[in-house]
């Protein structure tokens, strides 16, 4: 009888496809603005990152460096396809 753990190991290679993505917007935009999000707080739908968050001066401080956090998220997570942060 084979381990559980086997097949949990298995398991681990599958992931969403825009974890990375997330992963690394919560990292720029903590670069960039200084405040710390998870990426739990990060959702990608339609080509458009969505943040959930109720900071207004971080929203405020996303928005006036949107096309920098753009570009960075671009580069370092290979994904071309993001267009947008709301």
């Amino acid at each position: 009888m084979e381990k559980i753990s086997i097949f949990l190991n298995k398991l681990k290679k599958f992931s969403r496809p825009d974890i990375l993505t997330r992963e690394k917007t919560a990292e720029i935009i903590e670069e960039e603005t200084g405040f710390k999000i998870t990426e739990k707080d990060v959702f990608i739908r339609n080509r458009t990152i969505f943040l959930k968050i109720h900071n207004s001066v971080l929203k405020n401080e996303i928005y006036l460096k949107k096309e920098k956090i753009l570009k960075k998220i671009q580069d370092l997570s290979g994904n071309k396809n993001v267009l947008d942060i709301k």
